[in-house]
């Protein structure tokens, strides 16, 4: 009796879309991590690709951290550099320090008697403001000489 021989009908592999996998799976490791320092060759991994696939559409690594399009709402000193890097687009911020400095005023008032400045509706709003390339230096500036810092 012949032994009958099943080979496997190997599925051919298909990403769908390889470099938006490749972009979401940067930007967990850039979440997990709060660093750029993974490779190429570990997105590949944690995309299910082989160690090249990458450089089909990101020939480093650099092209990759331009394709992932960040944006914050924190003025912290890694989501600065990131902007002055070029690897985070831009952040959107309150004014440092406005609201503590909005609502000390308000509190100040209220203390001294004005009970008019509380308003109806309990809310201090305190306009944002994004920051990207063309002013994150100024802004970086005015907030380490707010907090001190040198």
């Amino acid at each position: 009796m012949q032994k009958k021989v099943r080979l496997a009908n190997p599925q051919p592999y298909h990403h769908g879309d390889l470099r938006r996998a490749l972009i979401d799976t940067a930007l967990e490791l850039i979440t997990e991590e709060q660093a750029w320092a993974f490779s190429l060759r570990e997105v590949a991994r944690r995309a299910g690709v082989s160690h090249q696939a990458p450089y089909n559409h990101f020939p480093e690594k650099q092209d990759l951290l331009s394709a992932v399009a960040i944006v914050g709402f924190d003025e912290n000193d890694e989501t600065l550099q990131g902007i002055k890097d070029g690897h985070i687009i831009g952040t959107v911020v309150q004014q440092p320090y406005e609201w503590g400095y909005q609502g000390m005023k308000l509190m100040a008032k209220y203390v001294g008697g004005d009970k008019s400045v509380i308003p109806a509706d309990p809310i201090i709003i305190i306009p944002t403001k994004i920051i990207d390339k063309t002013n994150v230096d100024s802004f970086w500036a005015e907030l380490k000489q707010r907090t001190g810092a040198k």
